[in-house]
């Protein structure tokens, strides 16, 4: 077992006649030297000391008292211990009143640190937040104890912030290269990430305390939000107006952004309203590339005059474009 104080073994004292049947509501007596028994125990029995160490119940309609002994907590290096259970039922024959058995326990000190999702995603609005669990296990892959060891969580760049759970008061949000700690129990230490306004991907660090070589990352990707800007660039130079000669052409950069100025992903549909009709062409609608732009053709007409073409992108993305055919 692991000396974890959390691994649990089931133990079942059993009576039988000389014809191997089970004997109910015979009292047995289960003792061990090392770790403790579960509560609750099976109804009618009950703990003879307050260690949790010795229990005194009747066996049941199967003939069984079923009990589970709990580790006792060993964090030292290279340490094992052996609980001695014994059974005894006082009532039986002398040779066979009594049985016992033997349960290791081994040290339990981290070996493994496991981040849990290894993989977040979030919009890049410094509002939306994900926990992540670092998950602490022993080399018998059980949870290390409670109230020995902590994790240290890191943020591998300046974008976005984390904090360990509870009151905000008390676990405010830290800031890259701040290291945030956080106590292990039941095998798991929580942090809470809050996304920052670049959409990139972010490194998140975890490491025990005291045991840098336990540790792992997680990846949290941000991406952008939902369009609320939108821009018209040429020769890579944003503008409000430009100017076309009769019946010539222009090729101009629509660029979508969201709230936080980060170009939108692939797939946002864009709408162009031109006013008034017939002093320049361009298409009525249009999708956003990888980078968040659509090339946008403009086609003047055989007559000088001027115009006004809209872009809508979503609820409130909007941006206008003066054409001036000359």
């Amino acid at each position: 077992m692991s000396g974890n104080g959390l691994q649990t073994a089931a133990l079942v004292a059993k009576v039988v006649d000389e014809t191997n049947a089970p004997v109910p509501g015979v009292e047995v007596v289960v003792v061990t030297d090392r770790g403790s028994f579960r509560s609750p125990l099976p109804a009618g029995a009950s703990f003879v000391d307050t260690a949790q160490r010795q229990v005194r119940g009747l066996t049941d309609a199967s003939g069984e008292l079923a009990l589970a002994l709990i580790s006792e907590v060993i964090t030292a290096a290279n340490q094992q211990v052996v609980a001695n259970i014994q059974a005894t039922a006082a009532e039986l024959p002398a040779g066979a009143r009594q049985v016992s058995t033997s349960i290791s326990m081994q040290t339990s000190r981290p070996a493994s640190l496991l981040l849990q999702p290894a993989l977040v995603t979030l919009t890049a609005d410094q509002a939306s937040t994900a926990n992540v669990n670092a998950r602490v296990l022993d080399t018998l892959n059980q949870p290390v104890p409670d109230g020995h060891f902590t994790v240290s969580f890191t943020l591998g760049s300046d974008d976005g912030e984390i904090r360990r759970t509870g009151d905000i008061t008390t676990y405010p949000f830290q800031r890259y290269p701040t290291a945030v700690s956080v106590p292990v129990t039941g095998g798991v230490a929580t942090v809470i990430y809050r996304a920052g306004r670049v959409a990139k991907n972010v490194q998140l660090n975890a490491a025990v305390a005291g045991a840098p070589e336990v540790a792992s990352s997680a990846t949290i990707q941000l991406k952008p939000g939902a369009p609320t800007q939108v821009t018209f660039s040429a020769a890579g130079t944003t503008v409000n107006q430009v100017t076309i000669p009769v019946n010539g052409t222009q090729n101009v950069q629509v660029v979508v952004r969201d709230a936080q100025g980060n170009r939108v992903e692939a797939g946002v549909n864009v709408t162009f309203q031109t006013v008034p009709d017939g002093v320049v062409s361009a298409p009525a609608t249009g999708v956003t590339s990888a980078t968040g732009t659509i090339d946008l053709a403009l086609s003047a007409g055989d007559a000088v005059g001027d115009a006004v073409i809209t872009a809508a992108a979503g609820t409130t993305g909007q941006g206008q474009l003066t054409v001036r055919v000359r």
